[in-house]
């Protein structure tokens, strides 16, 4: 991602006015405007978003994955000890998980056999939390 800021008037980087003319990402971390040197918090706010959303995200699946096996049917137990946070590979996003093959048909139902939602409950329940916590994570930054 790009962005594309102008130098305030009077703006001096390495020496040289840069007044007016667009910054590159080094000017824009540290750039000299009458005689006060501006400082960017843009790297450290993009740093920590990512790592601190991402605690976030986590902290919310485990909390969706434990009310999601305290809502899911009892039988074997099986499918409540299958019920789990996961971490995506490449996104870092974060997913619940229940690793049974029958684990969609107790959610949603199939012919003859009721649905017993425990899943989009547990997601529905947890919702509210976890955009406060995220609307927390972005004012703290």
């Amino acid at each position: 991602m790009a962005i594309a800021m102008r130098a305030p008037a009077g703006a001096i980087f390495k020496g040289q006015r840069i007044g007016g003319q667009a910054m590159s990402s080094e000017m824009a971390r540290q750039t000299h405007v009458g005689g006060a040197t501006l400082v960017s918090r843009f790297p450290s706010i993009i740093a920590n978003l990512s790592l601190r959303t991402g605690i976030a995200n986590e902290e919310t699946a485990e909390e969706i994955a434990a009310d999601a096996r305290a809502a899911a049917p009892r039988d074997t137990g099986a499918l409540q000890a299958s019920i789990h946070p996961e971490e995506l590979p490449l996104s870092g996003d974060w997913a619940v998980v229940a690793d049974v093959d029958y684990a969609v048909y107790v959610e949603f139902g199939r012919t003859g056999m009721a649905a017993q939602p425990y899943m989009v409950p547990a997601v529905d329940e947890n919702r509210d939390t976890h955009v406060a916590n995220t609307v927390q994570v972005l004012q703290e930054l």
